[in-house]
């Protein structure tokens, strides 16, 4: 069996040397039927025109921004490709440019997602003479675009203004209120400062009784010790054992004198008394003046807790909110061009390197194959001679 193995590894080596025997024979045709091949294919490729690629970046409109700062895209980027893979704008970029309706199948729009990015790249072959159509036309499908989600576009600035036009109300309104909080408490203080102010004119008026009654103490004071005088001499006048018309003068004018002073001495009681219910008026008056301002104390307190916490905190969470509004509004954006049309610097067709080397490799199979065949053909001739 060693020996069958040997046997069948000789018989190919000697049918590869054969291979490599007739390729060598006929080299000329191999060569030149190759040669042949990548002259007419470099000729075919000079003669056709050049392609050059135009393309565009853009990215979806952008409608909303997500709690986590993304932005919410009006439609995806692969929606928006397969709208523009089925040809839905053919018509519609031939009628904007002027275009012949019945080449419509000439406008191949490629698409591509680069990366995975949420951007599109849409690119349009055309010959060095018609670049500038192919410039309009991929500036004429953004705009074909921007114009379907114009209306969702405008739809949620609406929704967002709407909201904000109501907070800002709301906002306007607590500004209001904080104000009318600011003069209330303006207003009390103003009453705190006038009812201080009067009850340091009650505390004079205290201090002023509080002299009078000493003065008028002391009136009684000097009009008792005058009248018990008075009432002395006129007991000594009377224990006197005298009579006479002078005595009864005297006695008269003790006895008028006494009188004189139980009068003054009344209408001095009558006046402490007074000046007493004045006092303790004004005491009473200085007292309720206190409570009162100890309420406008307690009034401004809780005025200034709802001006500086309730209010002020709903006012910084609706600003919170309209600055988050106005944010959302300003991010709100048509499809948004990335890169504006731009020509490739090469043209991209004919590739001659790649149809050098396609040629070369069908020149090289073709020219085997044909070689095979004259070899097999001049050997078929020789056993029919034979």
């Amino acid at each position: 069996m060693r020996e069958d193995f040997d046997q069948s590894a000789y018989d190919d080596e000697i049918e590869l040397a054969q291979l490599f025997l007739v390729l060598w024979k006929r080299k000329w045709i191999v060569l030149g039927i190759s040669l042949l091949i990548v002259a007419t294919t470099i000729a075919v490729t000079l003669t056709l025109p050049k392609i050059y690629g135009v393309y565009i970046v853009f990215e979806p409109g952008v409608v909303d921004v997500a709690t986590d700062g993304k932005f919410v895209y009006m439609d995806s980027v692969s929606n928006i490709k397969g709208k523009i893979d089925s040809k839905a704008y053919g018509q519609r970029l031939i009628a904007a440019l002027g275009a012949n309706p019945y080449n419509n199948n000439s406008i191949e729009l490629r698409t591509e997602l680069p990366n995975k990015a949420n951007i599109i790249k849409v690119s349009y072959e055309v010959e060095k003479d018609e670049i500038d159509s192919g410039v309009k036309l991929l500036n004429q499908l953004v705009e074909e675009l921007q114009i379907d989600y114009t209306d969702d576009i405008q739809l949620k600035k609406d929704e967002f203004n709407n909201q904000l036009f109501l907070k800002k109300n709301k906002f306007h309104m607590l500004e209001f209120r904080r104000k009318d909080l600011i003069n209330q408490i303006l207003i009390k203080e103003k009453l705190i400062k006038d009812k201080y102010e009067e009850i340091e004119r009650q505390k004079t008026n205290v201090d002023s009784c509080d002299q009078k009654i000493q003065e008028l103490l002391q009136g009684l004071k000097n009009a008792k010790e005058n009248t018990d005088s008075v009432v002395l001499k006129r007991d000594t006048l009377h224990n006197k054992d005298t009579q006479g018309s002078e005595n009864e003068v005297a006695d008269l004018f003790y006895s008028a004198t006494i009188q004189q002073n139980v009068a003054f001495f009344n209408e001095l009681k009558n006046q402490i008394n007074y000046l007493r219910t004045d006092k303790e008026s004004s005491k009473y008056y200085m007292e309720r003046l206190q409570e009162d301002i100890d309420e406008l104390y307690s009034d401004i307190e809780r005025i200034t807790k709802e001006k500086d916490e309730t209010i002020q905190s709903e006012m910084d969470s609706l600003q919170a909110e309209i600055n988050k509004l106005e944010n959302k509004v300003n991010y709100i954006q048509a499809i948004k061009i990335i890169t504006d049309p731009t020509v490739t610097p090469y043209s991209i067709k004919p590739n001659v390197k790649m149809n050098l080397i396609l040629s070369l490799f069908i020149g090289l199979i073709v020219s085997v194959l044909i070689a095979f065949i004259v070899e097999y053909i001049s050997n078929a001739r020789k056993d029919l001679h034979v």
